[in-house]
């Protein structure tokens, strides 16, 4: 929740792709409830610039050269807004990209 309160207090800009966004709903939603799923998606739209998956990201998806198609999404949406670091806690699925996990992050 740290790596929230750098977003929240402009100290770090965020993205995070319109497919992660279903999925997180639908964890949410599986989880706990429809409506806490909905307040939580609010919430994240107002932190997190979302980033647009179209069919040429997809695309561009399948030729990288990682195994998971949803990592390889993820890795090519991190190159075309060329960001600084992936935050993730899957560091190992993401071979080609600057990764730090959001524990060591918030250390820096």
């Amino acid at each position: 929740m740290k790596v929230f309160k750098l977003v929240e207090l402009g100290e770090v800009r965020a993205f995070v792709s319109a497919s992660c966004m279903t999925d997180i709903f639908y964890v949410a939603r599986k989880k706990l409830s429809t409506s806490v799923a909905r307040t939580a998606i609010a919430g994240l739209l107002e932190l997190f610039e979302v980033v647009d998956v179209g069919v040429n990201d997809l695309k561009d998806a399948l030729t990288m050269d990682i195994i998971d198609f949803e990592d390889a999404l993820q890795a090519w949406l991190f190159t075309k807004v060329s960001t600084d670091v992936l935050i993730t806690r899957d560091i190992s699925g993401f071979p080609r990209v600057d990764t730090v996990s959001p524990t060591d992050f918030v250390r820096q």
